[in-house]
């Protein structure tokens, strides 16, 4: 069984955790390139059953930014 390892979208967790491949995650994880290694991005469940809403949210700012990242870095 494959796991997908991500880092919560939300600043204030930011927690590491891994999605079992059976488990539909309800957003598209993000991809940040970085120098040392690629990282991936998604709201971890706790983040996402206190607070969907403002989950999603910083999960779209972290999309938007990583997406800038890329353009401004030639990705």
């Amino acid at each position: 069984m494959i796991h997908i390892d991500l880092h919560c979208s939300n600043d204030a967790c930011r927690r590491a955790w891994s999605s079992p491949p059976a488990d539909p995650l309800p957003l598209a994880p993000v991809t940040e390139r970085r120098p040392g290694g690629d990282r991936r991005w998604h709201p971890c469940p706790t983040c996402m059953n206190g607070n969907a809403a403002s989950a999603t949210i910083a999960h779209r700012l972290r999309e938007r930014t990583a997406s800038e990242i890329a353009a401004v870095a030639g990705d």
